[in-house]
């Protein structure tokens, strides 16, 4: 428990956070080849993420597959297929990773300027009618990774990250990949 918790605070000043976490404490095999597949809102998101994570894995000194090399179709086959492509590509491990949500969040500002309260805050009718001059919008993206061991097909680590959006697509998938295979290590799912 104290892991993951260290896991949690380690991440939480990243771009990610990893707001729940998972470990199977009984699974104590090193992944050799990770096949990594992502199942997105866009489809044309997918080689990207599913390339970004095998890059990094790569640098680590990890052997990964992007999933589209093995399941190009937009819908992951049925099981007996999807378990026949990942034999034939030789892999131990599946690193599958899901949008679950798109979520927004208020914040309220801090700055010393804005600290006057405008005069439509005094008042209940004149707030609803005067918009949020001091409330900030962020938008996040809620997703589920899981790493399953291919010849049980258990469950072997999970998670549930939440990540801030932001305008630069490549900067945010290569900083939620970071984080994910970072938490991976520090629990030493991955070397």
């Amino acid at each position: 428990m104290l892991l993951v918790t260290v896991s949690l605070l380690a991440t939480a000043c990243a771009g990610t956070t990893l707001t729940s976490v998972w470990k199977d404490d009984a699974y104590h095999k090193t992944p050799h080849k990770i096949v990594v597949l992502s199942m997105l809102w866009n489809p044309k998101n997918r080689p990207r993420l599913e390339d970004e994570f095998v890059r990094q894995l790569k640098a680590r000194g990890l052997d990964a597959v992007p999933g589209h090399q093995i399941v190009p179709e937009e819908k992951p086959p049925d099981k007996e297929v999807m378990a026949a492509r990942l034999k034939e590509a030789g892999a131990d491990t599946l690193l599958l990773t899901r949008l679950v949500d798109k979520t927004a969040s208020l914040r309220y500002s801090q700055d010393p300027a804005a600290s006057r309260l405008p005069e439509y805050y005094g008042t209940w009718p004149a707030y609803y009618g005067g918009g949020y001059p001091m409330a900030q919008e962020a938008e996040y993206a809620v997703a589920e990774v899981n790493l399953y061991d291919v010849e049980t097909e258990k469950l072997i680590w999970a998670a549930v990250t939440q990540t801030k959006l932001q305008t630069d697509r490549h900067a945010l998938m290569e900083s939620y990949v970071a984080d994910v295979l970072e938490a991976l290590q520090k629990q030493r799912v991955l070397p």
